[in-house]
């Protein structure tokens, strides 16, 4: 049965993470009630070991001073001293046991005794049914026990609280879980691939945190190349954007030259109209002929003097246009070729962010974007959209029996299969382990209803084979279409109730709600 979902607008990050963090929180909260029990079950045997050494006091000497010890290393918190002293005990109630009959009853009596405070220690006991239950025959043979066969069995009862067998499938699930966690949300590799196959195989409990070595590893590696991809981003837009700097000094350079260029023609122009003037007013004053000629000629020759200078600076100008041209030609070929790869790098992350590669739908990431683009177009044009929301029913099932291979598996067969059924206008995203929602743009329920009915009989209708071995693999499905006042959660919590109604109602079928 599905659990109930939280209502906060990141819906899509609770479902994806739910499963996974739920086991995760169960295997700690196991680990963590093991652990209370164990500091429990501790202060108990040492209040034990202290109230045994005050009922048996004066027994016998030896006795006396072995219990003396005995208390003083639990006090202390010597394990190792406490179980040399047991073995003492062990030894000196032996020699007990061998003694005159007179001897032998005040013994009984204090066995007696012990084995009442044995008996009150079990009862303080709080322990999983299968071992209460095992406790339980123990303390109903405790008085037929003599003293070290009670303690050899308590101990060995209280051993098996330790096995770690009995958390070796929550361990193996976590450690899987971590691992498609990560690849789901930044992409695998072929070293995790590898490490989940060993972790599916044959799981050694007791070599579980050698795994998640290894995994940590692997994680670290991945993050590592992301990155030094990200560096390598971050260098090719700082050799753009230097590129760029340098096209705009060479831009501002041609301009400067250009001023420069018509200031220096603006000089000319005036150098020429007042020579051209002074020769006009030599001409009009001029008596003598010769004088006439000399004005006439030191005029000409500052005309010609700022012609000759004028085009030598344009010359000038010309070729380191020339040049900066050249330049620019070679930085603008240059930048167009980084721009190139720094447009393919970014394609590639787009469609790695954009798309699950375990199964080709879109992500979650593109599930937001694009859902906010259709209700942007249903607030301004009132373009109405239907939603629905898929789950693969019983999938743990199918990676519990058969492996997460075949779950992988299973979910890459039943995405492909939807995504040939859908029109070209509508999207398929995977947001969570099983589940995937459909988007159809301008569609209305009646329009929407086969469509999202064909692709669930399409899927239940298919045969799944894994190694030899047949899947049956169904889809639930819940189908609404946005009204006047939804919101992106909103139109989520409705579709998710009809998922639910399916599941509750048998699964392999779709619920329809119309608000």
């Amino acid at each position: 049965m599905r659990a109930h979902r939280s209502t906060s607008y990141q819906v899509t990050e609770i479902v994806a993470d739910k499963d996974w963090k739920q086991q995760y929180s169960q295997i700690l909260q196991q680990l963590e009630d093991k652990e209370s029990a164990w500091e429990e079950l501790e202060k108990l045997l040492r209040k034990a070991i202290s109230r045994l050494s005050i009922s048996a006091k004066g027994m016998d000497q030896q006795l006396d001073q072995c219990l003396h010890n005995i208390q003083q290393s639990s006090r202390d918190k010597d394990d190792t001293r406490l179980a040399s002293e047991l073995e003492e005990l062990s030894r000196i109630m032996a020699r007990m046991d061998d003694m005159g009959e007179g001897e032998a009853a005040a013994a009984t009596t204090a066995t007696a005794d012990i084995r009442e405070h044995l008996a009150d220690l079990i009862k303080q006991l709080q322990l999983d049914a299968t071992d209460q239950s095992a406790l339980d025959d123990f303390k109903s043979s405790l008085y037929a026990l003599d003293t070290e066969q009670c303690i050899q069995q308590l101990a060995d009862l209280i051993n098996t609280q330790l096995d770690t067998d009995t958390l070796a499938s929550p361990i193996q699930q976590v450690l899987i879980t971590l691992i498609e966690k990560f690849s789901f949300s930044h992409g695998g590799s072929e070293q995790l691939n590898n490490i989940k196959d060993r972790v599916e195989g044959d799981f050694d409990s007791e070599s579980w945190h050698a795994y998640l070595d290894q995994i940590i590893e692997e994680i670290r590696v991945i993050i590592s190349s992301i990155s030094n991809e990200k560096i390598e981003l971050e260098t090719l837009i700082v050799d753009v954007t230097r590129q760029l700097s340098e096209i705009s000094g060479v831009l501002s350079e041609e301009h400067s030259a250009g001023q420069q260029g018509r200031k220096e023609t603006h000089n000319l122009q005036n150098l020429m109209n007042e020579s051209v003037l002074s020769i006009e007013n030599s001409v009009q004053q001029a008596t003598d002929i010769d004088v006439l000629k000399g004005h006439i000629n030191d005029n000409l020759g500052k005309i010609k003097r700022g012609v000759e200078e004028f085009v030598e600076k344009d010359n000038q100008r010309y070729q380191d246009s020339e040049k900066r041209i050249e330049n620019l030609q070679q930085q603008i070929k240059f930048m167009d070729h980084e721009s190139q790869q720094l447009k393919l790098k970014l394609s590639d992350n787009r469609q790695k962010l954009m798309f699950d590669t375990l199964t080709g739908a879109r992500s979650r990431l593109s599930y937001e974007e694009i859902l906010d683009q259709e209700f942007s177009r249903w607030e301004r044009y009132r373009e109405a959209f239907c939603y629905a929301i898929f789950d693969i029913d019983h999938f743990k099932t199918v990676n519990d029996r058969f492996g997460h291979n075949a779950g992988d598996k299973a979910l890459h067969i039943v995405a492909s299969l939807m995504s040939k059924q859908i029109r070209k206008t509508d999207f398929l995203f995977r947001i969570g382990g099983e589940e995937f929602v459909l988007l159809l743009p301008k569609t209305q329920l009646p329009q929407a209803q086969p469509l999202v009915e064909k692709i669930r009989t399409s899927v239940s209708e298919t045969k799944f084979h894994f190694k030899q071995e047949r899947l049956q693999l169904t889809l639930s499905g819940g189908l609404t279409m946005v009204l006047p006042l939804d919101t992106a959660e909103f139109l989520y919590e409705r579709a998710d109730k009809a998922l639910y109604e399916a599941k509750q109602n048998g699964r392999n079928q779709l619920v329809v709600l119309k608000d």
